[in-house]
C-alpha cells in the first residue's frame, strides 16, 4: 500500500524537504488540539478508550516550557471562562428533629405532587414515604393511583400487597399481584415472594407452591424467596426439597429463626433428629443472644440512644426521597430542582455517593466545571478503590487546564488501572500538554506494548514529533495504517487504500522496540 507522501530517495531516506512535509502533516493531524479525555461514569475501560480517538495530544516543542491551548490549525485558542468554584459541600451529617423531617417530608411531597400530579414516579416514590411513616391509607390510595397509570406497574402492585398483607387483607393482596401475571416482563422475585405468601396465608398450599417453585427457578440466590418456599415445603410433605431449599437460604443469608424453625420440622420429619438437635441449640442460641442484646439495650440505651436510632432510620428514608425526587427534576429538565434536591440529600448524608455524583453530572452539563472538580475530590475521597473516580477527576483537571492536579491523579491510578494501559494512555497526554516529552514517550511507548492499536500508535508519534523525531513519527503512522487501513485518521493521512492493497506487511523498525 502506497501513502499519499512524496516519494522517498536514498534507499528510503527522507531529504529534508519531505521530512518538513512530514511534519507539517503530523502537526496538523496531532498537534494543537487540547487534552480533553471523556468522562467515565457508567463505562468500562475498552469503552473509554475508544472514545479516545484523534484524542488531542500536544503543543509543538517550540512552547513547551509555557503551553498554550491552540485550535485545529495550530493556532491560539480562547476557551471559555470557567466560573470559579462555589459550592460548599457539608462536612457532617445534619442533626435532625424528627418532628421537623416528617413535616418536611410529607409538605414536599405534597408539593411535588401539585407538580406534577400525573408523574407516575412522583406518586410512587410519595406512596413509599407515607409507608415508611406508617401513613397506610394514603400509602395505598397513592399506589392505587399508580396502577390506575400504569397497571403492569410491579413495584406500585408489590408496596400495595405488602400493605394488604400487613392488615389481614390476604385476598386483596392476591388480587393485586395476579393482575401481573400474564405480564411479558419478568417478575421480580419480590412479586413471587408476596403472591406466594398471600396464598400461603389464606391456605392455599398448592398454589403457593407453584408460584415459590417458579419464582425460584428465576432467582436461586434469592434468600427471602427461599425461605418462604422452604417453609410451604415443610407444609406439603416435601421435607427433603425443604431441607435442601432452607440450607441454601441460610448458606446465603445466615442462619435466622425463620429458616432454622422450618428446617428443623424438615429434619425431623425425616428422621434426622441428632441433625434436628444441632440446629435447635443453634436457634436457642440464637434467640438467647437476641434476647440478652434486647436486655443489654433496654439497660443502657437511654431514650435519647433509642431515638437516635430512630433518627438514623428516618435519615435513609429522607435521602432515599430527596434523591427519587432530584430524578424527577432530571427527567422534566429542571436543573434548580434537581439541584435543590440533590443538595438536601448532601445535607442529610454528605458521604452519598449518589448524590455526589447526581450534582457532580449537574454541574459539569451547567459548564460549572470548579464545582463538578470539588465533587469528584469528595467522591475519589469517600471511593478511592474505583479506578473511574480517577479518570473523572483527571477529566475535570484538564478541561480546567489544572493540569498538576491531572498530572498527580493519574499517576495514583496506575496503581489501580484494571487493564494497565488506559491510565498510562491518559498520563501520556497530560504529559505533552505539560512539555514532558521524554515522559510522555515513555508512557506512551508502553501503551503500544500493552494494547498496539491506532489510538495507541498516533499518541506515540505525538510524542515523536513534539520531540522533533519526524523519521520515528512517520513509522508510528504507518505502523498505525497496517493496523487498520480504513480507519478514517489512517485516511485523512494517507488516502483511501487501493483497492487491490492486501495485508500490510508490519514494519521491522518499530519505534517502541528501539528506544531512542
Amino acid at each position: 500500500m502506497k501513502a499519499n507522501l512524496p516519494p522517498t530517495r536514498s534507499k528510503g531516506r527522507l531529504t529534508p524537504t519531505q521530512i518538513l512535509v512530514t511534519a507539517i502533516v503530523c502537526a496538523v493531524v496531532i498537534i494543537g488540539v487540547v487534552v480533553i479525555l471523556t468522562p467515565m461514569e457508567e463505562m468500562t475501560p475498552e469503552e473509554y478508550l475508544a472514545e479516545q480517538q484523534g484524542a488531542a495530544l500536544a503543543p509543538s516543542s517550540s512552547n513547551a516550557d509555557s503551553p498554550e491551548p491552540v485550535d485545529e490549525f495550530g493556532g491560539l485558542a480562547t476557551l471559555p471562562q470557567i466560573p470559579k468554584a462555589t459550592v460548599r459541600l457539608p462536612a457532617t451529617p445534619e442533626t435532625i428533629d424528627v418532628a421537623l423531617l416528617k413535616t418536611e417530608l410529607v409538605q414536599r411531597g405534597a408539593e411535588l405532587l401539585e407538580q406534577f400530579p400525573n408523574e407516575f414516579l412522583c406518586l410512587h416514590m410519595n406512596a413509599r414515604l407515607h409507608a415508611e411513616l406508617k401513613q397506610t391509607e394514603e400509602a395505598k390510595r397513592l399506589w392505587l393511583k399508580c396502577l390506575e397509570l400504569d397497571p403492569k406497574a410491579e413495584g406500585a402492585a408489590c408496596g400495595l400487597a405488602k400493605l394488604y398483607m400487613d392488615s389481614g387483607e390476604h385476598s386483596l393482596a392476591t388480587d393485586v399481584l395476579k393482575q401481573l401475571a400474564a405480564s411479558e416482563t419478568p417478575h421480580s422475585s419480590d412479586w413471587y415472594r408476596f403472591l406466594g405468601m398471600s396464598y400461603e396465608n389464606q391456605g392455599k398450599i398448592e398454589d403457593a407452591l407453584e408460584t415459590l417453585l417458579e419464582g425460584a427457578q428465576r432467582y436461586g440466590n434469592a434468600a427471602d424467596l427461599l425461605t418462604v418456599l422452604g417453609r410451604v415445603q415443610t407444609q406439603v410433605g416435601r421435607f427433603s426439597d425443604a431441607e435442601m431449599t432452607l440450607k441454601r437460604a441460610i448458606e446465603l443469608d445466615g442462619p435466622k429463626e425463620g429458616n432454622l424453625q422450618p428446617l428443623i420440622t424438615a429434619l425431623v420429619r425425616q428422621g434426622k433428629r441428632d441433625f434436628a438437635s444441632d440446629i435447635q441449640k443453634e436457634l436457642k442460641a440464637i434467640k438467647a443472644a437476641e434476647t440478652s442484646a434486647r436486655t443489654e439495650t433496654a439497660a443502657q440505651e437511654t431514650e435519647a440512644g433509642f431515638q437516635e436510632l430512630y433518627d438514623e432510620s428516618l435519615r435513609k428514608i429522607a435521602v432515599s426521597f430527596y434523591l427519587t425526587a432530584s430524578v424527577i427534576g432530571h427527567q422534566h429538565q429542571l436543573p434548580s430542582l434537581t439541584q435543590q434536591m440533590l443538595e438536601r440529600a448532601l445535607q442529610l448524608a454528605p458521604d452519598s455517593l449518589e448524590a455526589l455524583l447526581g450534582l457532580g453530572d449537574l454541574y459539569r452539563a451547567q459548564n460549572k466545571l470548579e464545582d463538578a472538580k470539588v465533587i469528584y475530590r469528595r467522591v475519589l475521597a469517600e471511593q478511592p478503590e474505583n479506578f473511574i473516580n480517577y479518570i473523572n477527576l483527571s477529566t475535570l483537571a484538564i478541561q480546567t487546564d489544572d493540569l498538576l492536579l491531572a498530572e498527580s491523579t493519574l499517576r495514583a491510578a496506575l496503581a489501580i488501572d484494571p487493564n494497565g494501559f488506559v491510565a498510562q494512555s491518559s498520563l501520556a497526554k497530560v504529559c505533552l500538554s505539560m512539555g514532558k516529552f521524554a515522559d510522555a514517550r515513555k508512557l506512551a511507548a508502553d501503551v503500544v506494548q500493552r494494547n498496539p492499536s491506532v489510538d495507541a500508535y498516533f499518541l506515540l508519534a505525538a510524542t515523536y514529533d513534539a520531540s522533533g523525531d519526524a523519521q520515528s513519527a512517520k513509522l508510528c503512522f504507518e505502523k498505525a495504517r497496517d493496523i487498520n487501513p480504513q480507519d478514517p485518521r489512517v485516511i485523512g493521512m494517507f488516502g483511501p487504500p487501493a483497492a487491490s492493497s492486501s495485508t500490510a506487511v508490519p514494519l521491522r523498525n518499530s519505534p517502541e522496540s528501539s528506544p531512542r
